[in-house]
């Protein structure tokens, strides 16, 4: 049995008839005392492979590290098992809902004032948490490998949340990659961001080859946090 929330997952259920790979269900995780208590979960099929098994735990490995300095971002996952029924493996999320790509685009990236210089105080915020994010993963090779795809972002606990952290764990580690990848979402769903100086200047600071790896760069957070389009100005 897999320790979860504070006690031990009994069983799960969700529909193994559907075909569906994102689902809706339920865990019964048991306490002391022979104490039960059912929450609900959403199950993440993965696709049939060899190492499916490894990348599971993978994910919820991989999560679970990073929780503690991303937790605001990150999708919690609570366990990976096998799935009798269809012959694979899932993954079991709190419980999520997937995004639509204008879900993503909101609230707006720039400040309503007159020259929209600054970011919003929901995206100043949203960032520095980002950068705080991919440097303790890149501290530890925990590379997500897919931040430009907005399937990777889904509504949980009432904001848009990353899943599959370290889905891709078997693939060589690439410094930078996800920060890249990014900074390529943020151009594609704010075209305007081209034009914005201060922004413009933060992402080539943040992908240049001399911060393109977080892990060695002394003092990265200082640097990058420190730029102005991130300081609050309030």
């Amino acid at each position: 049995m897999q320790k979860v929330l504070g006690g031990f997952v009994r069983t799960f259920y969700f529909d193994e008839e559907s075909n569906a790979d994102v689902i809706d269900g339920v865990m019964q995780i048991e306490y002391d005392l022979e104490q039960f208590r059912v929450y609900p979960i959403t199950v993440v099929v993965l696709e049939h492979k060899d190492n499916s098994s490894e990348i599971g735990d993978a994910i919820v490995g991989h999560t679970q590290k990073l929780s503690g300095y991303g937790g605001d971002l990150i999708v919690r996952a609570y366990f990976s098992a096998f799935a009798h029924k269809i012959q694979k493996y899932i993954v079991a999320y709190e419980p999520f809902a997937r995004s639509s790509i204008w879900g993503i685009r909101n609230p707006a990236f720039f400040s309503a004032d007159g020259l929209q210089l600054d970011l919003t105080e929901y995206w100043r915020k949203r960032m520095r948490s980002f950068i705080k994010l991919l440097h303790y993963a890149a501290q530890r090779e925990i590379r997500h490998g897919s931040l430009s795809s907005p399937s990777s972002y889904v509504t949980c606990r009432g904001d848009q949340r990353i899943i599959n952290m370290g889905r891709v764990y078997h693939d060589k580690y690439e410094a930078g990659k996800d920060m890249e990848d990014l900074m390529h979402l943020i151009s594609r769903l704010f075209p305007d961001s081209s034009t914005k100086y201060e922004w413009v200047s933060l992402k080539n600071l943040l992908i240049s080859k001399t911060m393109s790896d977080p892990a060695t760069v002394q003092n990265f957070l200082r640097i990058a946090l420190g730029h102005p389009i991130l300081l609050d100005t309030v």
